[in-house]
Order: structure tokens, then C-alpha cells, then sequence
């Protein structure tokens, strides 16, 4: 069955994945007390009700959503609450549509909703390759879920109410795009830009690849080795995206010449601009011009306690390892259960993590490697390694079948305790003790 069409300007217009044999009762009602409840709130903050209102108005001035008068064929009606973000550059608040809100058969849109599978690359693949690129660039579709219509005989899924003023009547509309707030939004929009990538590959190869491997959600992070390559690319990503009805904004590169290739008020970063050396990347601060990752760490007090030490770590987000006491591509450390298990079966447990872990990082770099070598300071786990799993016990057995299966094309070699890098991480090291070390 066809769940997607385009139009004459290339846009794509998608059908909800709605479950079968599913009840939406009566929604009207709740969704009329939340946004009494909401101007109740936002009448004591005028900023507040301007960014509120301001939103809507230009929501239904690009046509985003429709007035409707008669309410016979409605099927469900959503509250809205407005997120706000201070530090975000372009849309300081949000409307985010509740479709988790039930109706009065207990039932909410989001019940009725499939979620979708994944179909994009995870975020440590993509940050991952990033790392490669010589000339580096980042970019962000523009109002990613709301550049997709859906299916104008669905359109009676996704109604609000909402009025100018705390005084009027509410009125009703319907959204005709992809919305926030929806459970299947996310697969929407990201299944749509792999089938405009599959649609338009003939005509813009390059950027087809990326939009296929390089995006995450509605970030993309790519690049070239040289400026020349990049700027093609570049080029046709803008085509590939404005194909499908999209734009890309909020423009990043670690080359001037890729932001001089865009227009001004498109661009995220700029060389000169001294008050911005970082941006954000998928969760990470970039600063471009030194082509470089930034952590910033502040201690909660003054007198460190465990407790204190471990809510400070927690708020690092380091999908890479870049903080671990050494990092080339990526690394990854666990700490031992507390639960008494024995060294093979911990050195066991870290051969199994060095399996996943090469394993991703090769299949997502996309390099011709010859040889992969693999080191274990632990004989007895090289000894199982070299054992059939059939003759292991059940622990043993079930991670080295494992360990064979993601490096059957690897090699596996016995380093000494005394030379092993990566025993700095399990025995301890003071900061002096690393810089003094001869490993590193």
C-alpha cells in the first residue's frame, strides 16, 4: 500500500500509521481546559503570551494549519503547551501538541499511533565519521516536521483549539503537517528524507549518500577532504533538500569559505564573532575555527564528596570517550559490578567490550583496513578465544561466541600487564602519575 505521494513542488505528503480497531472518544473537552488553564498562565507573563501567539500566527500565515467550522468529522482534539528555550537562536519557544492527552474512552491519539522503526544511523557513527573530514561542516533543516503534509483525509487526527485573546472563544483548526508531539513524527521525517535521498540519487549522488548515513534527525554532520569537494557538496545538499520542499540553515564549517557560500542570516557560526567560539553538535560543543570538541567543567562545591563526583561525571556527555585518561578514535570503560566475579570473567567481560567497540568503529568509518590487531593481557581469556564455545560454560560460552562472531576477521594478540595502555583505566592513575607515564 502507497503511504506517501508527492505534490508539483516536490513535497511530500505522508499518511499517519494508524493502528487498527483503535476508539478515540470525545477530546474537546480537555483540550478546552488546557488552554484555559494555559492563558491563565500566560497572561501574567506578556513576553510569554507574545511568543505564544506570535507562534500560531505565523503557524497559520505559512499554512501550517487550517480553521475549520464544522466539528462533525473531528476525531481528536489536542492540547498544546509552549516550550521555551532561552538559548536557542532562532525559535525562542515552542508549541508542542499533547497527542499523549486521553480521550474519554481512555484512549489518546498517540495510542492509536505506530512508532516506527529506526532507520538512521546512531549518533556515535555519525560523530564518529565526522572526525574524519579534513573541511568540516554542520547544518540544520529548517522546521524539519512541519516542510511534510499529511494525508488530507487524516487531517482530522490532529485538531486544537486556540484564541488570540483569554476574553474570545476558542476556535477550532487542523494541522496539515507533521507535528511535534506525535509518536510517529520522528519516523516520518526521517523515513521521508531517506526516501528523497532513494528519489532524487541520480540526480544528486554525493549528497544522497549523506542525507543517507550523515544525518541525524535533522542534523546533518559531513564533510571532505579538501574545500573544493566540500563545497560541492555542499552545493548539492541545499539542491537535494530544497528538491524535497526543505532548507538547511544554521550553517557551520571549520572553512570561511563554506559560510561564505551561504547567505548571511543562514549561517550558525562566523569566524569574527569572538562571543560565539562554540556551537552545539549533537550534544557536543564544537568550535570550528580550531576544529576541536570543548567540555565545560564546573564542580557543584568547593570540598569534593563521592556523592558530588559522581553528579558531575554524570553530567558530562562524552559518547566518544574523549575524557577517558587516552583517546585516538573512541574508547569505553565500565566500571565492575559490585557483585564478586572473578578476573578472567571481568577480562572476559572487557574482550567482549573491545569486540563491540572495534567493530562499530570500523563499520561505521567506511576505511579500507587490512590488518585489525586485538590485544588481551589476560591468557586465560586468549585461551578461550581459542577454544571451541561448545566446551565452555554457559558464561564463558555465550561471550565468546559472541567475540567470534564480531571479530571473526581480527587477530588476537597477548600483551604484558607492564605494556597494556588500557590497564590505566581499570587499576587507577593520579593526573601526575599519567603525564609521567611512559605508555603515553
Amino acid at each position: 500500500m502507497q503511504t506517501y505521494r508527492r505534490d508539483r513542488d516536490g513535497k511530500y505528503i505522508v499518511s499517519l500509521p494508524l493502528k487498527e480497531n483503535m476508539k478515540l472518544g470525545n477530546s474537546i473537552q480537555i483540550a478546552k481546559q488546557r488552554l484555559d488553564s494555559l492563558w491563565k498562565r500566560i497572561n501574567n507573563d506578556s513576553s510569554m503570551a507574545n511568543l505564544y501567539c506570535n507562534f500560531m500566527k505565523e503557524y497559520e500565515g505559512l499554512g501550517h494549519m487550517q480553521k475549520i467550522d464544522n466539528s462533525d468529522n473531528l476525531k481528536y482534539v489536542m492540547p498544546h503547551h509552549g516550550v521555551y528555550r532561552a538559548d536557542s537562536s532562532t525559535t525562542k519557544l515552542r508549541v508542542v501538541f499533547d497527542a499523549c492527552a486521553a480521550s474519554t474512552s481512555g484512549v489518546s491519539l498517540n495510542n492509536c499511533l505506530l512508532e516506527g522503526g529506526v532507520v538512521q544511523d546512531d549518533l556515535f557513527s555519525i560523530l564518529l565519521r565526522f572526525r574524519k573530514h579534513q573541511v568540516a561542516f554542520t547544518a540544520d533543516v529548517k522546521k524539519m516536521y512541519r516542510q511534510i503534509w499529511v494525508n488530507p483525509d487524516q487531517c482530522n487526527f490532529q485538531c486544537i483549539l486556540w484564541k488570540n485573546r483569554s476574553c474570545e472563544e476558542p476556535s477550532l483548526y487542523k494541522l496539515l503537517t507533521v507535528m511535534y508531539g506525535t509518536k510517529s513524527a520522528p519516523y516520518l521525517a526521517i523515513r521521508v528524507l531517506n526516501q528523497l535521498a532513494t528519489d532524487e540519487r541520480k540526480e544528486f549522488p554525493l549528497a544522497s549518500a549523506v542525507a543517507l548515513k550523515d544525518f541525524y534527525v535533522d542534523d546533518v554532520l559531513s564533510g571532505a577532504d579538501n574545500v573544493s569537494s566540500a563545497l560541492k557538496l555542499q552545493q548539492e545538499l541545499i539542491s537535494l533538500l530544497k528538491a524535497g520542499g526543505m532548507e538547511l540553515h544554521k550553517w557551520c564549517a571549520n572553512n570561511e569559505m563554506l559560510l561564505g557560500n551561504v547567505p548571511t542570516e543562514d549561517q550558525g557560526y562566523q569566524f569574527g564573532d569572538s562571543d560565539k567560539d562554540t556551537v552545539k553538535t549533537l550534544g557536543l560543543r564544537w568550535n570550528p575555527k580550531k576544529d576541536c570538541f570543548n567540555f565545560t567543567i564546573t564542580s557543584s562545591v568547593s570540598v569534593p564528596t563521592k556523592r558530588t563526583v559522581l553528579a558531575d561525571i554524570a553530567k558530562l556527555f562524552d559518547p566518544l570517550g574523549f575524557l577517558g585518561p587516552v583517546s585516538l578514535l573512541c574508547s569505553k570503560s565500565k566500571v565492575a559490578p559490585l557483585k564478586s566475579v572473578t578476573i578472567p570473567r571481568l577480562e572476559l567481560c572487557a574482550a567482549e567490550l573491545l569486540s563491540k567497540l572495534i567493530s562499530k568503529a570500523v563499520s561505521s568509518l567506511n576505511l579500507k583496513i587490512d590488518k585489525t590487531y586485538l590485544y588481551s593481557d589476560s591468557t586465560i581469556v586468549l585461551s578461550w578465544i581459542n577454544t571451541s564455545p561448545h566446551l565452555l560454560k554457559i558464561f564463558v560460552s555465550n561471550r565468546i561466541c559472541r567475540i567470534h562472531e564480531l571479530t571473526k576477521d581480527f587477530s588476537w594478540h597477548h600483551v604484558k600487564t607492564s605494556e597494556n595502555p588500557a590497564d590505566i583505566i581499570s587499576c587507577g592513575m593520579t593526573p601526575q602519575q599519567l603525564m609521567d607515564n611512559s605508555l603515553w
